[in-house]
């Protein structure tokens, strides 16, 4: 003041830095929830008469977003314990010039996802640990391993050298050197069995659904396979005459026959249905022969996969596609067609963050604005999203029962 005095003005509450709740909403909002890319975002910005520099928006789109990867860190538990099942799917995702991949997580209640610079079993088992796997020695660990390998003598030599011990990542890799389990093989076997342990004993049901296409880094728990993924190597089918083009359309036709009746099966399940579904499933890619060698060596493939084809007939809750997953990977291939790939850690986890609370919000029925806006002023008027997911998941009418 001209007498030399201060007058102190407070700030309104719940401002912080130098852009305030409903401008950092809006950015988040267009990055996002609308795809614009950064330099867009920051023309329009200007345009519309606000002062910001391209190291300021990258600031406000990937730094302090710790409540928003708190937030998406719970979903995964709680979606899994929503249902017992979960769809998953991947696909190609870039960082730092390298190709990588997203991994998907989902049901009706959430969506999850984490990128990697690579996809494996032991990937997955990562994924479904969360921020921080362990590595556990038990019974289930032993089982694991004689499941896959019987009479392989790893399960019982773990259980001999550090039974009910639980390990990080560091300490398990010095432990497999020191119990000298160096080769490959038997690293990625016991490594698997231990993380599979872990997940068990931290209150992931042995019986966990886990549904998507055939892909090898999903066979763990209670493995489903998707109908719509199975029908498209028929579909892809080239045929050499007329004959062997009706014969696929006929096969075709009748898996479409066959699918219908597992809706059917899934709605009012039966003892009957369920003998005559697979009756028609053993004669359509069992015992059918065509003209065409081709079709009947794919046939032959599909009835490989009956058990876990036919899943529904013992878990009826289990889907019979994996559509919802596979839009929910749509949207990380848009996001990587329009802004290419991420160039630093907290960019990468940033996008996974925020794809993540946004296919959940839709899902959940929230509006993805409205919701960042509450997060990014803190208020919390929206409940967490793992405790809606809980909420809603306990509202839905009671599932049919597992047939025997």
């Amino acid at each position: 003041m001209p007498d030399g005095t201060y007058l102190t003005g407070k700030l309104p509450q719940n401002i912080y830095g130098h852009y305030g709740p409903q401008l950092i909403s809006y950015i988040l909002h267009q990055y996002y929830g609308c795809r614009i890319t950064e330099p867009l975002l920051l023309a329009q910005l200007k345009e519309i008469g606000i002062l910001i520099s391209e190291g300021q928006l990258s600031n406000i789109l990937i730094q302090g977003k710790g409540i928003f990867h708190q937030e998406k860190d719970g979903l995964l538990h709680a979606g899994m314990a929503a249902t017992g099942q979960v769809k998953v799917d991947d696909t190609g995702a870039r960082h730092r010039g390298h190709n990588g991949y997203s991994t998907i997580i989902g049901n009706e209640y959430f969506t999850y996802i984490v990128s990697t610079d690579s996809k494996s079993r032991i990937n997955f088992l990562q994924i479904l640990h969360g921020t921080n796997p362990r590595y556990l020695i038990n019974e289930d660990t032993a089982d694991y391993i004689e499941t896959l390998k019987p009479s392989n003598w790893l399960g019982g030599y773990l259980l001999l050298q550090a039974r009910g011990q639980s390990m990080n990542p560091v300490e398990w890799g010095k432990f497999l050197l020191e119990i000298n389990i160096t080769t490959e093989s038997e690293t990625k076997l016991v490594t698997e069995a231990a993380l599979f342990a872990s997940l068990i004993a931290n209150g992931v049901p042995k019986n966990l659904g886990v549904h998507g296409d055939d892909a090898g880094q999903f066979n763990v728990f209670v493995r489903s396979l998707c109908w719509i993924h199975e029908e498209r190597h028929y579909r892809k089918l080239i045929p050499l005459d007329e004959s062997t083009r009706q014969a696929i359309e006929q096969i075709r036709g009748e898996i479409w026959d066959l699918y219908k009746g597992l809706q059917a099966y899934k709605l009012a399940p039966s003892e009957e249905l369920k003998v005559a579904l697979e009756h028609d499933f053993d004669n359509l890619f069992s015992k059918k022969q065509t003209i065409s060698p081709t079709l009947n060596h794919q046939l032959a493939k599909t009835y490989a996969k009956k058990e876990e084809l036919l899943r529904v007939l013992k878990r009826p809750e289990t889907p019979l596609h994996n559509n919802g997953t596979e839009t929910d990977a749509r949207e990380m291939v848009i996001k990587r067609k329009v802004s290419g790939g991420t160039r630093s850690a907290e960019g990468q986890q940033c996008r996974d963050t925020f794809v993540s609370l946004k296919k959940t919000c839709s899902k959940l029925g929230i509006n993805f604005l409205g919701y960042l806006e509450d997060r990014v002023r803190n208020l919390f008027e929206i409940p967490r999203l793992e405790e809606l997911i809980r909420i809603r998941s306990t509202r839905q009418p009671t599932r049919p029962q597992t047939c025997p």
